[in-house]
């Protein structure tokens, strides 16, 4: 199953992402930066939640997670 996390660079959002991976989910890590080296995810996508890049990655995944960073 592929699952799509949003504030993948995060606290939470990268252990999410390496949980996931580690059930053997493929996930499709989301933010706004570019991925941290210890990132398990297999597919890192930059982008910006507000912009049209978020509803074509949406698309392609069976279930996101949204875990936006407090500013």
């Amino acid at each position: 199953m592929r699952i799509l996390v949003t504030g993948a660079s995060g606290f939470i959002g990268a252990q999410v992402c390496a949980h996931l991976a580690y059930g053997g989910a493929t996930v499709s890590a989301f933010c706004r930066s570019e991925p941290p080296a210890e990132a398990r995810a297999a597919d890192w996508i930059v982008g910006d939640v507000t912009d049209d890049t978020l509803c074509a990655v949406r698309s392609r995944t069976a279930m996101p997670w949204f875990i936006p960073r407090r500013s």
